[in-house]
């Protein structure tokens, strides 16, 4: 697999699990605008920072750190920021420093505006996403182009914003809930499944775990493949430890190795 491909996939270890998915209608389709009280004070009330290890077949492809900052000024206002950088062995390939940026509002935490800026071997771009929840639009922009307008059915997350609002959100073993999420210029509803509990190893030690599923339907590299999982601590900060995907050559692992946050300090 050329390095390249690798790392279509490396900058969106996380978001992947939204980008694009089957829509599923059910009566749970409304639960993400409800996150648990407890769970969001406890996972989503302060400043994490996460790094995670990213490897492909058991070799260092890169690094992911993602910070959560509150506004001290907005009430229930966090940024979100993603960094990616490829190792120095696939940087001679195909040099990855990609940055996200997700500020998201209110208590299902929302995005409404997300900045990605692309930097891949020659590939330099700037895209920015803004949201409005309230009047159900988005617009999303691409370097200097003409700013493209989307209407919404309801309001959504995107990429990231998926992704942490999972910590939050009641999970139960076979009983999915649906994520709207708008991503790719389009919106998806992503059915996200809770399949399994059990003691796991972590950096944490080893930790009563959970094993969720975002069930995507997309014909990709991972339509053969199955869905990739997201191991989360099994407490009320459901700290992610651990996100496995096969893809057609190998498989992709993004593993926790330093953490700073609330639960940190409660050990």
């Amino acid at each position: 697999m050329k390095a390249k491909k690798i790392f279509c996939i490396l900058t969106l270890v996380f978001g992947v699990a939204f980008f694009t998915a089957r829509t599923i209608a059910t009566a749970a389709d409304s639960v993400y605008l409800h996150p648990e009280e407890h769970r969001l004070q406890a996972a989503y009330a302060s400043e994490e920072t996460f790094t995670f290890r990213i490897s492909w077949l058991g070799v260092h492809a890169g690094d992911l750190k993602m910070t959560v900052t509150p506004d001290p000024d907005v009430d229930d206002q966090y940024t979100i920021k993603v960094k990616v950088q490829s190792s120095p062995f696939f940087s001679v390939f195909h040099p990855v420093d990609d940055y996200f940026e997700t500020i998201v509002q209110g208590r299902a935490r929302l995005p409404v505006r997300y900045l990605f800026k692309q930097h891949e071997g020659k590939r330099r771009n700037q895209k920015l996403t803004l949201y409005d929840q309230e009047n159900l639009s988005v617009v999303y922009q691409k370097n200097g182009d003409e700013p493209l307008a989307f209407s919404l059915e309801k309001p959504v997350h995107n990429e990231y914003s998926s992704f942490f609002i999972l910590r939050v959100l009641p999970l139960t073993v076979d009983s999915p809930i649906i994520v709207p999420t708008f991503a790719d210029k389009k919106s998806h509803a992503v059915p996200v499944a809770l399949l399994k509990k059990k003691r796991m190893k972590s950096i944490f030690g080893k930790v009563p775990a959970m094993k969720v599923q975002p069930q995507l339907g997309f014909k990709g590299l991972y339509s053969k493949k199955g869905y990739p999982d997201i191991w989360l601590t099994d407490d009320d900060y459901r700290v992610p430890f651990l996100i496995k995907a096969k893809i057609l050559i190998g498989s992709l692992s993004a593993k926790l190795v330093e953490y700073q946050g609330p639960r940190t300090a409660q050990q």
